[in-house]
């Protein structure tokens, strides 16, 4: 068994399966599928199996890739990064984020660019409808990056989004409604 392999193992009676992510001194640690949380233990407890990760369903994004992403240590919340975007396995853009507030920075061609955002709105209306309004590219880039080798679908984490955005708009409302009363 090595990083990157497909194994399963039984947990509380279920059947879990994820992807390596390392071993070390004959301890496995692997990704569980979905990605919302990791297996650890003896890596003779793991098994290799032939049912594949999950997989969003296609979309235009899907031509685009994020290389060399490097998280630079910054300051406050915001992220921090340098990375390349590929199209069709090429270089296309250089993605970066100061960390200073606001949205990310695409360094390239225009037409590539725009391409991107493009794709990247599509690829969010096609797996989430009404998920993302704006920075689309930007979520992409951090789910590629970030989310997706963890297993995490796009879609999931979409519609994850777009629940926490209308139960704070729900929370909100209420808010509002009682400071009126």
């Amino acid at each position: 068994m090595t990083k990157g392999d497909r194994v399963e193992t039984e947990i509380a009676g279920e059947t879990v399966r994820g992807t390596v992510l390392r071993i070390t001194n004959g301890i496995a640690k692997v990704a569980v599928d979905g990605g919302k949380c990791m297996a650890r233990g003896l890596a003779t407890k793991f098994r290799p199996t032939d049912v594949p990760a999950p997989r969003d369903p296609q979309t235009p994004a899907d031509r685009w890739a994020v290389e060399g992403y490097r998280a630079i240590r910054g300051h406050g919340d915001s992220p921090t990064f340098h990375a390349w975007v590929t199209l069709d396995g090429k270089r296309v853009l250089e993605a970066m984020n100061d960390g200073h507030g606001g949205c990310n920075e695409y360094r390239g061609d225009p037409d590539v660019r725009r391409r991107l955002f493009d794709d990247a709105k599509a690829w969010a209306e096609a797996l989430c409808p009404g998920a993302l309004t704006f920075e689309q590219a930007d979520t992409w880039v951090d789910w590629y990056a970030n989310q997706r080798p963890y297993g995490v679908l796009a879609q999931a984490m979409l519609e994850e989004w777009k629940a926490s955005m209308a139960a704070m708009h729900e929370h909100r409302a209420a808010a509002e409604a009682r400071s009126d009363s």
